[in-house]
């Protein structure tokens, strides 16, 4: 058996023999215990039996003295000496039987302290015992240590709570399965054991509070009850009582507002008077679907009850809900696509100045996963880069109100003839490259909370920058050891040590031609260098879109990363608008729970980096795929914490389920509109049309 074992059948036997350590201490004046080595007097019989003793032995000892005085007549003198000698006697005893009542008094107590003393001692050592198997600091720490499945404790808070178990589910969840109680929590709540009695011949335990009210009781066999005695009739109707005869609690319909009672445990629907006017009946059906009265309501009504306004507001619908909730979603906001576009106050200000001709700019960030990041692809010329509704956004923005330069031009994936990256708009800003360049996805704080490195002299970057107007090109990069040496259209190396400095740093590349298209080469020297990505403005009144997407992505990735960081990527980067769209890869990885946690975070980031900016948070239509725990977690949750973070964050939030269709038979990978490409969870090109589409209205139309 182990050391558990032992602790649990010595919490055990304390708990089985709490009664008796309670009766020895607390029980009257003429009980006795019965234990395994006979009966043992109660701290009252002894008191009581000990005062007995002694009263009886003073007693018996001066009528003894009284009757020697009456036989001697030798003298009166001498008769009162003696007389006075055994008096001293007398309190001599006295004293001896006073002293042996305190001595058996000082044992009783020993004892009690002693058997509190082995409880306490018993479950501390039991609080000590989970403390020290294994117990981690918080949960977080305790699912990192372990593999899924298995269950890990986590330190309490010394009062009440000595562990808690949970058992990973996966890498960010774990599920509460014990609390184990302190000694404290286990010797202070519920009350005291009363007496024992019995119900329906079975011997029991109860366990009663201060006022003497049953809190829960053991049986026989040792399996603890609950019990709960209410008395009180509750208004309108329904009263609870417990009926300790049988141990059960039954429930009747008491008055009714005062009145006379419907009938004990409910009845059927009938006409009912109240005083000689007739009054509605609510009802309830029971299991067997007969329906049972829950209170009655006098016509005229009765104070609390339903307002005569909301009976008006109500109509024709059975109650006021059902009239309001046919166009609300759960938050009481109106059933829409676009929730709080009046939010977006930079947007609306500065594409109505770009209109009226002022000399502004208007930055917008478009953050996401694949569904933004599908652009960048690398090679100029190659008609899949307009497939993603990014570009073509952009060149629409940017045809309507002016071109303030390419943006971001994330540099990871450099070679390969397909792979993701580059700008929002790949005709005007990408890259390509040569060599062996690593690319980190979805875990540095750069901009696009991606990076590339290489520590190979050789490997080669090369940007691709088709406008003809250049103001300023900035290079994005963490501190590494490497040294990097970059060119422009194929001129003399410029260096940059990238040990110098902390956390991120942007450099103002020179060198660029300012009114011609330019290609920029980057190399490593020497160590390892790491890259984000370059930043491209042209100087004119207009608008640049950053390309912040990053495939593959979940908020987890963009709340983990370092914040402080991304939030001074996104601060170098001068943003009057952020949208993000996400829950593909959420709903399939994440919890969402924990996808409305990590957005928050983000959300905190944004308004940190730049305070005056707009946000525009984007929800992901239901796609066609059905792999667990997709079908478990729709996206419409996911929409539902979104829009509830929109409201609570004062954001402005786009769904596009409302454009794609109420169903995934509607749109989906297969159906006549098709607007889900074979991936499944992808949209087609067409697809891409209705998204474009959809930003374009909130950015420029809605109000």
């Amino acid at each position: 058996m182990s050391a558990y074992d032992d602790l649990r059948d010595a919490i055990s036997g304390i708990v089985a023999n709490w009664p008796l350590v309670r009766t020895f201490v607390n029980g009257g004046e003429t009980d006795v215990v019965q234990t395994g080595a006979g009966n043992m007097p109660t701290i009252a019989k002894v008191v009581v039996d000990a005062q007995s003793l002694f009263d009886q032995a003073k007693t018996d000892l001066i009528a003894q003295k009284d009757a020697e005085i009456n036989q001697a007549a030798d003298g009166v003198l001498s008769q009162t000496v003696t007389v006075k000698t055994d008096t001293e006697g007398v309190k001599a005893d006295t004293q001896a039987i006073h002293d042996a009542t305190a001595d058996v008094l000082t044992q009783v107590q020993g004892v009690a302290s002693s058997v509190v003393d082995t409880a306490n001692a018993t479950l501390a050592a039991r609080d000590a015992a989970l403390i020290g198997a294994g117990v981690y600091v918080n949960e977080p720490t305790g699912r990192a240590a372990v593999a899924d499945g298995a269950a890990f404790k986590v330190q309490g808070d010394g009062n009440l709570v000595a562990a808690s178990e949970y058992r990973r589910v996966n890498s960010t969840t774990s599920t509460l399965i014990a609390i184990y109680p302190t000694a404290k929590a286990a010797l202070t709540v519920g009350g005291f054991v009363d007496r024992s009695y019995d119900d329906d011949g079975a011997h029991i335990n109860p366990i009663r509070d201060g006022a003497r009210r049953l809190l829960r009781w053991f049986d026989y066999t040792g399996a603890r009850r609950g019990k709960l005695a209410i008395t009180q009739a509750i208004r309108n109707g329904l009263q609870v009582t417990f009926n300790p005869a049988t141990g059960q609690t039954d429930i009747s319909f008491g008055t009714v507002e005062g009145n006379t009672p419907i009938g004990a445990r409910g009845g059927y629907v009938s006409t009912y008077d109240d005083d000689g006017t007739n009054a509605m009946l609510v009802v309830a059906p029971d299991a067997n679907g007969v329906k049972r009265i829950i209170m009655a309501v006098p016509k005229a009504g009765f104070s609390g009850g339903t307002p005569a306004e909301v009976i008006t507001a109500r109509g024709a619908q059975p109650d006021l809900n059902s009239r309001l909730s046919v166009a609300l979603n759960p938050y009481g906001a109106i059933m829409q696509p676009v929730y709080g576009a009046y939010f977006l106050r930079e947007t609306r200000q500065r594409l109505r100045a770009l209109l009226d001709g002022d000399i502004t700019t208007y930055v917008l960030a478009l953050c996401g996963d694949s569904w933004t990041d599908g652009s960048g692809l690398p090679t100029n010329g190659v008609p899949a880069r307009e497939y993603y509704y990014t570009r073509r956004l952009v060149m629409a923005l940017q045809a309507a109100y002016g071109n303030a330069g390419a943006g971001w031009c994330c540099l990871k994936n450099p070679v390969g003839p397909a792979t993701f990256g580059g700008s929002s708009n790949p005709n005007s800003l990408y890259q390509s490259g040569t060599g062996s360049w690593t690319t980190n996805t979805n875990n540095k704080p750069g901009a696009s909370i991606c990076s590339v490195q290489s520590s190979t002299p050789g490997d080669r970057i090369t940007v691709n920058c088709a406008l003809t107007k250049t103001a300023s090109v900035a290079l994005h990069y963490p501190v590494s050891a490497g040294v990097l040496q970059y060119r422009f259209n194929g001129g003399a190396w410029t260096q940059i040590d990238q040990s110098v400095g902390s956390g991120l740093q942007v450099a103002a590349l020179t060198g660029f031609p300012t009114t011609a298209a330019w290609t920029l080469d980057i190399e490593p020297v020497s160590g390892t260098i790491e890259l984000y990505g370059i930043d491209h403005r042209s100087g004119a009144p207009g608008i640049v879109v950053h390309g912040l997407g990053a495939g593959g992505s979940n908020a987890f990735h963009w709340g983990s990363v370092n914040q402080a960081q991304l939030q001074a990527a996104w601060k170098a980067l001068g943003i009057n608008a952020f949208s993000m769209l996400l829950g593909t890869n959420d709903q399939l990885s994440y919890t969402v729970s924990g996808h409305k946690s990590s957005m928050q975070t983000v959300i905190n980031s944004m308004r940190a980096a730049c305070p005056t900016a707009d946000i525009l948070l984007a929800t992901s239509p239901e796609n066609s795929d059905t792999t667990p725990p997709r079908p478990s977690q729709p996206m419409a949750l996911f929409q539902e914490v979104d829009l509830e973070l929109a409201i609570a964050n004062k954001c402005a939030h786009l769904n596009p389920q409302y454009y794609f269709g109420s169903s995934i038979s509607e749109y989906g990978y297969g159906t006549v509109r098709g607007w889900l490409n074979s991936s499944l969870i992808h949209p087609s090109q067409t697809g891409q049309r209705v998204l474009e589409e959809a930003f374009w209205r909130v950015l420029t139309q809605s109000i």
